[in-house]
């Protein structure tokens, strides 16, 4: 993927109609690689990156088990209610921070493209790495 200084990265089209975990995943690989070189240093990588996947119909049961596993403070009371009606299908990926372990729940029921996983995917790698910078900045 990356090659020399120039760091040149060849992506990958999809032409399927909707994207499967197989095809996210490795849309996630590619932008790893693109958000690190980026913002210059190894921030994210298959490690620290936490990725799990959900249907409407087993949606809050993933999210309930990922966040135990990971994220056990996004149950509590200050962050959304992800029991209410719709919350499930209102995202395509949602991120998640517990430290230094780093988190992105992707829908399978979405209508988005599969190309436009990319921006998707490195929007939520964006707010990762802001929340890993307020962590440090004093209110």
């Amino acid at each position: 993927m990356l090659t020399d200084k120039r760091e040149i990265l060849h992506i990958k089209s999809y032409f399927s109609k909707h994207a499967n975990e197989e095809i996210i995943l490795e849309i996630i690989e590619y932008c790893i690689a693109i958000f690190n070189s980026a913002v210059g240093k190894n921030f994210l990588n298959m490690q620290n990156l936490k990725i799990e996947f959900f249907n409407l119909e087993n949606g809050i049961a993933v999210y309930e088990r990922f966040c135990k596993q990971y994220f056990p403070s996004y149950l509590g009371k200050y962050h959304d209610d992800y029991t209410q009606d719709g919350y499930m299908n209102s995202f395509a990926a949602q991120a998640f921070i517990n430290h230094d372990t780093y988190g992105i729940l992707c829908s399978l029921d979405t209508d988005v493209d599969p190309n436009s996983w990319y921006e998707t995917i490195l929007h939520e790698m964006y707010f990762l790495s802001s929340l890993e910078l307020h962590k440090y900045v004093e209110y």
